[in-house]
């Protein structure tokens, strides 16, 4: 197993078991999950979360938006999030 994760490509493995090793992939990929989720919180813990960066016009093409979704915009440079109640992307602001 590789020491460290690459988060853009996911090992890809043979699903087939292999017998002479006792390789069973359902073994593989609870490693490979453990193992990304570590690496995933250290990497969050030193480095804080990135919002998509999209400029008002990429942000109104969006579509199937979720309650919550957020985005930073850089036409206005804010995070924003969709506010499915009132059916808008709200600003948010710090004072």
């Amino acid at each position: 197993m590789p020491s460290q994760l690459d988060f853009d490509q996911p090992p890809l493995y043979d699903p087939a078991i292999n017998k002479d090793k006792d390789l069973i992939m359902a073994d593989v990929w609870i490693y490979y999950w453990s193992s990304f989720y570590q690496t995933l919180i250290s990497y969050l813990s030193q480095n804080g979360i990135f919002l998509p960066q999209l400029t008002t016009v990429e942000r109104n093409t969006l579509q199937a938006l979720v309650n919550g979704q957020m985005i930073y915009n850089i036409t206005v440079n804010a995070p924003q999030f969709w506010q499915s109640s009132s059916s808008s992307w709200r600003t948010v602001t710090f004072t």
